[in-house]
């Protein structure tokens, strides 16, 4: 573990204090080197053992060494500018794989944001290999969880040459992290996912939209659709019978989670929907028709 006095050292020479004006710093550069050699010798020990929970365990473990470094990275703008950062890269390589995802995602932003590449030995760009080992990591959690980063990582591909596997399971990742809040556009998201990977999984998610069926979701995923059935079809002045037929006929307009307690299911709505479903049809005959059924 490093001294307060050595980790204060690192974070200034990286970049966190003391700014730097010129565009590479010398001693930036040092750090860089001392870090290199050491995460050299740390793959070292993690290419001997054999047991993946093991190496994840030493993964987290070690990364801790490199806190202080990668907070200089992340505030500093010109330490290593038209450089590849392999200490970077790398540790933002483990922190996906031991699970820390947004701290990782972050680590992936700033590398994917100064164009750095992906260190010899990679087959594919570096766009490439985080947006793969964030999906993953990702679609293994809760993709709702990130939806921010997963619109952000979005745009950072968007227009770029992906493989075809690795668009789809980012596009699998972003649509199931709006399947609740944004039915429209996660319906777009995944069927981009099955036309360019047809075996990535996202067929009953596709499915269960297309047939308005309710997405079972947690208390605190739910939380987002404010309106119980009841107070929606008073929104809307009608009965509870009436406005669950409405919302059977207009899933599209009218989409919904199921929120599951024990034994009992409780339908959920959102505002927004139900107001813009009262501008939508408040004219049409139909609602008179429907409200006499």
């Amino acid at each position: 573990m490093l001294s307060p006095a050595q980790a204060h050292r690192v974070k200034v020479e990286a970049g966190l204090e003391n700014k730097p004006a010129q565009p590479i710093n010398p001693q930036a550069l040092t750090q860089y080197r001392a870090h290199q050699i050491k995460l050299q010798a740390d793959q070292r020990v993690l290419a001997q053992i054999r047991s993946h929970q093991q190496r994840l365990k030493l993964k987290r473990e070690l990364l801790q060494n490199y806190e202080d470094y990668l907070q200089g990275v992340l505030a500093g703008s010109h330490e290593l500018q038209g450089r590849t950062d392999n200490v970077l890269i790398w540790c933002t390589l483990w922190t996906l794989d031991t699970g820390d995802i947004r701290r990782g995602l972050q680590l992936a932003a700033c590398a994917l944001q100064r164009g750095m590449e992906t260190p010899d030995g990679f087959k594919r760009s570096l766009l490439e290999t985080l947006s793969e080992e964030a999906s993953k990591a990702i679609l293994q959690a809760h993709p709702v969880d990130y939806r921010a980063e997963l619109e952000q990582l979005w745009q950072l591909t968007e227009g770029k040459d992906l493989q075809d596997k690795i668009r789809a399971r980012l596009a699998k990742a972003y649509g199931l992290a709006l399947l609740s809040t944004e039915p429209e556009q996660a319906v777009q998201l995944l069927n981009q996912a099955q036309t360019l990977c047809p075996t990535i999984g996202v067929k009953g998610y596709l499915k269960q939209l297309q047939q308005g069926k309710p997405i079972v979701m947690t208390e605190t995923h739910a939380e987002v659709f404010d309106l119980s059935t009841r107070r929606a079809a008073q929104h809307i002045g009608v009965s509870v019978p009436t406005f669950l037929k409405y919302a059977s006929l207009y899933p599209s307009e009218l989409p919904f989670v199921c929120f599951e307690s024990g034994k009992h299911r409780a339908f959920r709505f959102r505002t927004r929907d139900i107001e813009r479903f009262i501008q939508r049809r408040s004219s049409k005959p139909s609602t008179a028709s429907l409200k006499k059924n």
